[in-house]
């Protein structure tokens, strides 16, 4: 089923202050899919300061949610950060060049299904510039095979290191509690230790998904199974080595949802920009961001992304 296309021996242990214990394995990278989405864009011919307020022809969200593999399976996108970048002309330096940068923040949550209207009526009416709103947490306290289940794990699970569960939804006044919201991913590394820099890091499912899906651990990084050895979840990174993109089976998913009374929903969050060293942003006066609320409604990814027109200081 996979190409083994990169091997090593690691080691896989628990931490101060559990113990530990030594396991070899083998590292493997997945075998490429064949994923189609609408990640396309490329509408560069516009001057710059007309592109920069452009609202027309951006990448719709609900297109990158949604995934289809050359199997025709249905995945669902849990978090993805997405850009592109205009090119360069022939002979132009593109670090002096300036050029059209646009940018997609794409995250996801559950909701409990009581406290979902409500949730998203208040959302609606938001905008995420500022990442005020919840966003996950890196984990790299444990070695790879031991999150979720390990006394390690269980150790460092605390707000002290960076452990969170649901968390709260505010009002604007911050004196009313929404909701509380599970962020879908969290940030980890194939080997934990002092060298972590120089080690793959990933996306990964919360435990709670791990759990309740009875996910299993693949030979492959980034990768996740189901019982019969079905692959379910994955981060995408580790195959195309793009920008982290966590992404799971559609009816596996759903099937989830139903059973533990939770919702999902996404929020979208971009930007344009004119980068390169030569710019000066006070050539131009306004920019363009976008804020929107995404959800899963009759089994379809609905929702609406809102362009904002802010002025560059």
């Amino acid at each position: 089923m996979y190409d083994k296309e990169m091997c090593s021996h690691s080691v896989i242990g628990t931490i101060h202050p559990m113990g530990h214990f030594a396991i070899l394995t083998c590292l493997l990278k997945p075998k490429i899919r064949g994923f189609r989405s609408g990640t396309n864009y490329n509408d560069w011919k516009y001057k710059n300061e007309d592109w920069l307020v452009r609202d027309n022809d951006l990448p719709k969200p609900e297109d990158i949610i949604s995934l289809t593999d050359s199997n025709a399976h249905e995945w669902l996108v849990l978090e993805n950060h997405l850009s592109w970048e205009e090119p360069a002309p022939i002979g132009q330096d593109k670090y002096n060049y300036p050029r059209k940068h646009f940018w997609y923040q794409i995250r996801s949550y559950f909701v409990k299904e009581e406290d979902k209207e409500e949730l998203l009526a208040w959302l609606n009416t938001q905008h995420f510039m500022g990442r005020w709103f919840p966003e996950r947490h890196d984990r790299y306290q444990v070695f790879s095979r031991e999150y979720y289940w390990s006394p390690a794990y269980q150790y460092f699970d605390k707000p002290y290191y960076g452990g969170y569960d649901w968390e709260e939804v505010l009002d604007e006044n911050r004196d009313n509690v929404i909701a509380h919201v599970l962020p879908t991913a969290e940030g980890h590394i194939w080997e934990s230790g002092s060298d972590y820099e120089n080690q793959p890091s990933y996306l990964s499912p919360r435990r709670l998904m791990f759990l309740k899906m009875n996910l299993q651990y693949s030979n492959n990084i980034g990768e996740w199974l189901s019982e019969t050895g079905e692959v379910i979840v994955m981060d995408l990174s580790v195959i195309d080595g793009g920008s982290a993109n966590l992404i799971v089976k559609k009816d596996t998913l759903q099937r989830f949802l139903k059973k533990n009374k939770l919702s999902i929903f996404w929020t979208c969050l971009g930007e344009k920009n004119i980068y390169g060293t030569s710019f000066s942003g006070k050539q131009y006066s306004q920019r363009l961001e976008l804020s929107g609320v995404y959800a899963l409604k009759n089994g379809n990814v609905k929702g609406e992304i809102t362009p904002i027109i802010k002025g560059i200081q």
